[in-house]
C-alpha cells in the first residue's frame, strides 16, 4: 500500500477501537509472516493469488 503497509493499517484500526475481524492478505507466504500476523491479532491469514473458497471460508469463520 502506498501510505501504510497492512500491519500499520491494522495497528491504526485497533488504536481507533475497531474490534471486528481483520484478515491479512499478502503475496508474502513466509511462515514468519503468518506467525507475525497471528501474534498481532489478525483473524486469519491468506496469501495471493486468492483462493475464493479459502476467502469465503475465512470470512465465514471470522463472523461466526
Amino acid at each position: 500500500m502506498p501510505v501504510l503497509d497492512g500491519y500499520a493499517a491494522f495497528q491504526k484500526l485497533k488504536a481507533f477501537g475497531y474490534n471486528k475481524p481483520i484478515i491479512a492478505l499478502t503475496a508474502n507466504a513466509l511462515v514468519e509472516e503468518k506467525e507475525r500476523a497471528f501474534q498481532l491479532g489478525f483473524s486469519d491469514y491468506l496469501t495471493k493469488p486468492v483462493n475464493r473458497q479459502a476467502l469465503v471460508s475465512a470470512i465465514a469463520d471470522a463472523v461466526l
